[in-house]
């Protein structure tokens, strides 16, 4: 088998459901893992003391720019949305790096903090280090953020841990409210030669140009520096070999699909799930085994599968997912599963034994396909590609075609997944094109999309979800009826979603909410960079760009006795369009609306508040309104649909 944050409230949010989640799980028994005991602690800073009143000793700082090192409690100054890094005793406080505005002018960089002393005694043949760390730089050869290693009091630091190489590349607000990061690293090859005269220092020095613009906003927090021994019994998911995810959810059986969060139930396709195993503990582990199990929304367990071969790893063993695969699974309802991936080996209830977990939810609908899984991690948009016409896209796989058809699927409409970064004013510009229209590149899209239809940014996008109708339809008086109900795509190929942001030169950012959860396979996602005049997957080791919330909604099957290009029966429809004085709203359901009209320049024209009893017709009277292009928002509770109105 091969296979290759509103940003705080939703962070707590889903920290408080994966804590919720977890406990359940363990109390249920299907997370397997014993309660554990923490490693001997043989020296530790929390920088509750500051620099230079620690316990442990005065800490240095030192450096071109070692004046941007901090005893801090509040995060980086004046860079809104990051606040302190998320550790145990932040409190307390913590030692920060802070660039941000600080250093201009400077081609190189170069801060470093350095412990006082310590004196590990003379066993310690199993050390390790443990830190808090949140770590925010981009480019420009900022490539050397450093954890150094001394065992002759400071004079010479001959091993070091290259940080910045473990961190993705982030940037601007990319990574706003986003996780602080827990590491570890064996270091008794780099103490041995006298652990009883160690000194640590963190080196930030890069020849990179921080002279303006957002190259100036970096910072490294860190916190909970730890010394401990190294645990006897501990697996880990690690990345691969090339890069390969820790863990890995593969559709029909090929890495290069894309991987749907959000998948319709007639679309659904084989899943199957790996791994790369870790043993970081000391003892050999026997037996070991990846289980996934597969739960429904209600945590009951619907199917456990597991990996064929169980194998033996010596300490420091990596066993890749070529070996950590299991069988597939198909789903067959609509609904929420929960997938648990766990190692398992003959040590498993060894007392302390750190067993590795890792959960993705996902959810089987009646009509809606995406990329992401549900996860609002991050948002990237018109301020890091361009401010007019730059894009983003996802690439999504329909392989069966609709029931009534022999060919086909029906695109109802796309919903687009706002960041709270966005303003209202611009425009966006949705297009939908087959898979084999992109070329890598400047040149990107090639031909005519099968559809495209503009729209504009209102105030009530930013930070929600918003549906854009993408119906290819005509509307028939005589008949009061659809002749078409959705876009028609051909089944069995995969099409690009795409969106274009039109942000008026900067003045009404747009941005899209982007999922990090699940490391998409390469072009399963692109973004068109205004400034470079060329599309691109993404950034350098990163998930910035990853899952964006472009969601496609299918039409779902007309009721029997309706043709195939006839109407579907929708909530709501407009008619006619173009209109001259009136305009007719046909409502399916009971509910309360709320109808806007909005011109070109993003001016709010007409509100109207309409209570429908279901099955009824409502006109509203367009006299005295300026001919020409009109964009019209109808709303119920959190759903919208926008259509573009043309008034002769």
């Amino acid at each position: 088998m091969m296979n290759t944050t509103n940003k705080n409230i939703t962070y707590i949010l889903t920290i408080l459901l994966s804590f919720s989640l977890s406990t359940t799980l363990l109390s249920q028994g299907k997370i397997h893992k014993s309660n554990m005991t923490p490693e001997a602690i043989l020296w530790s800073e929390d920088f509750a003391n500051g620099f230079s009143n620690s316990a442990n000793g005065s800490w240095v700082t030192s450096g071109t720019q070692g004046n941007i090192i901090e005893y801090d409690f509040d995060g980086p100054d004046s860079l809104a949305g990051f606040g302190a890094i998320p550790s145990t005793t932040a409190s307390n406080g913590f030692a920060i790096f802070d660039f941000h505005k600080k250093v201009t002018g400077a081609n190189s960089i170069q801060a470093i903090l350095t412990s006082p002393v310590i004196d590990l005694g003379v066993n310690t043949t199993s050390a390790q280090l443990k830190i808090q760390t949140m770590l925010y730089y981009c480019c420009n050869g900022v490539d050397s953020m450093t954890i150094e290693f001394s065992t002759d009091g400071g004079i010479n630091f001959p091993n070091s841990v290259n940080l910045s190489k473990l961190v993705g590349v982030n940037n601007q607000h990319w990574e706003k409210g986003g996780v602080g990061r827990s590491f570890r690293w064996k270091i008794s090859d780099y103490i041995a030669a006298d652990p009883t005269n160690v000194v640590i220092r963190f080196n930030w020095t890069s020849p990179g140009n921080f002279t303006s613009g957002p190259n100036a906003n970096y910072f490294w927090m860190i916190d909970d520096i730890e010394i401990t021994t190294v645990p006897d019994h501990a697996l880990e998911f690690v990345s691969g070999p090339t890069g390969e995810p820790k863990t890995d959810v593969i559709f029909d059986n090929d890495a290069s699909n894309p991987k749907q969060g959000y998948v319709a139930l007639n679309q659904v396709k084989p899943i199957s799930f790996d791994a790369n195993i870790l043993n970081y503990g000391t003892v050999t582990q026997t037996n070991v085994l990846l289980t996934v199990d597969v739960l429904d929304a209600n945590l009951n367990s619907i199917q456990s599968l597991v990996s064929a071969t169980p194998v033996t790893m010596a300490e420091n063993d990596i066993v890749t997912y070529s070996t950590f695969f299991t069988p597939t699974w198909t789903p067959t309802n609509i609904g929420k599963y929960y997938l648990v991936f766990s190692a398992s080996t003959d040590s498993s209830s060894v007392a302390g034994f750190e067993a590795p977990t890792d959960t993705f939810k996902l959810e089987v609908t009646s009509n809606l396909m995406s990329l992401d899984w549900g996860n609002f991690d991050n948002e990237i948009g018109s301020e890091e590609l361009g401010p007019d016409s730059s894009a983003i896209a996802s690439l999504l796989d329909f392989p069966n075609a609709d029931p009534d058809t022999t060919n086909y699927i029906f695109i109802d409409s796309v919903h687009v997944g706002f960041g709270p970064s966005t303003a209202a004013g611009g425009a966006i510009r949705i297009a939908i094109y087959p898979e084999s229209a992109f070329q890598p590149g400047p040149s990107g899209f090639t031909g005519s999309p099968v559809i495209s239809k503009r729209f504009m940014v209102t105030s009530g996008m930013p930070g929600t979800v918003v549906a854009f109708a993408m119906r290819d339809s005509l509307f028939n008086p005589s008949s009061q009826s659809y002749d078409k109900f959705g876009t028609a795509l051909m089944s069995g190929q995969k099409y690009y979603f795409l969106v274009y942001m039109y942000a008026n030169g900067g003045a009404n950012p747009i941005s899209i909410m982007n999922d990090q959860k699940v490391l998409q396979s390469n072009l399963s996602s692109l973004m068109y960079n205004q400034y470079d005049v060329r599309w691109w997957t993404g950034f350098f080791n990163s998930r910035v760009l990853n899952a964006p919330w472009i969601r496609a909604q299918l039409v779902s099957t007309p009721p029997p006795g309706i043709g195939l290009f006839e109407a579907k029966t929708e909530k709501f429809s407009i008619y006619p369009n173009p209109a001259t004085d009136y305009l007719n709203i046909s409502f399916s359901r009971e509910g309360e609306y709320q109808l806007e009209l909005i011109n070109l320049s993003g001016e709010l024209v007409k509100t109207f508040s309409i209570h429908a009893y279901g099955n009824d017709v409502h006109s509203i009277n367009l006299t005295g309104l300026a001919k020409g292009v009109y964009h019209v928002s109808l709303k119920e509770d959190r759903v919208s649909q926008h259509v573009t109105l043309i008034l002769n």
